[in-house]
């Protein structure tokens, strides 16, 4: 069954891309803080209000807004960054970073201030990539242990003691089935199917499965009687 396949094909291809957009943003913009900084020129500044904003769950914020002299000319601006509890009060002395081709350009001189926004978007990116990359690897290993087993295993019968809903994963408001075999003992869990097994392969029957000896967590269910799903 192509669907649910594709499905999980394409969220991959969705997280990879978010995540290096974020990543590209985050650097993007971190370039660009690093070339204003170190091209701009300090000033004494003074908190003059506080801008409040609302920030959904966590209330209202605030984000101070600050004045100061550049040349006998006074300029104001309101910092990007807003917190609660607010982080400067009414009246409180900052230092102030401008670009002296644009006076009126000021931000606060401080390591949230300047490069919380590229430090987040770097991190959201750097999470998705290593989720996609985390999520292929363990798909990458879970085909290599299928493969040594289908090459390597022996082909035994197992007694079907259980079919089930793998209830963490979703597609199109439905659950894969699994099924759980016994043999020896062991009790073994196919992988997600897509098409009902128990028509096939009911508990009570057998089912046929490839296990490494000296080995049996690395096996593989041969569902003959399923060819979409074998």
């Amino acid at each position: 069954m192509r669907g649910p396949h594709a499905f999980l094909f394409w969220i991959k291809v969705g997280l990879a891309a978010m995540g290096a957009i974020f990543l590209a943003v985050g650097v993007g913009v971190g370039i660009t803080t690093v070339s204003f900084v170190s091209d701009a020129k300090r000033a004494d500044g003074v908190v003059i209000d506080l801008a409040w904003h609302s920030s959904g769950k966590s209330g209202m914020t605030a984000a101070p807004v600050v004045r100061y002299d550049v040349d006998g000319k006074a300029y104001e601006f309101t910092s990007s960054m807003s917190s609660k509890p607010p982080a400067y009060k009414v009246g409180e002395q900052v230092t102030v970073l401008y670009d002296p081709a644009e006076p009126s350009e000021g931000r606060l001189d401080g390591f949230m201030d300047l490069y919380m926004f590229p430090l987040i978007f770097g991190i959201l990116g750097l999470t998705e990539s290593a989720a996609v990359a985390i999520w292929v690897a363990i798909e990458r290993r879970a085909r290599q242990r299928i493969e040594r087993a289908l090459g390597e295993g022996r082909r035994v019968m197992a007694r079907v003691v259980g079919i089930d809903f793998n209830r963490s994963v979703r597609y199109n408001n439905s659950h894969p089935w699994r099924i759980t075999a016994e043999h020896d003992g062991r009790r073994f869990v196919s992988p997600n199917l897509w098409t009902d097994p128990t028509p096939y392969y009911p508990v009570g029957s057998e089912v046929p499965f490839f296990v490494v000896t000296g080995d049996p967590d690395v096996y593989a269910f041969k569902l003959e009687k399923m060819a979409d799903e074998a």
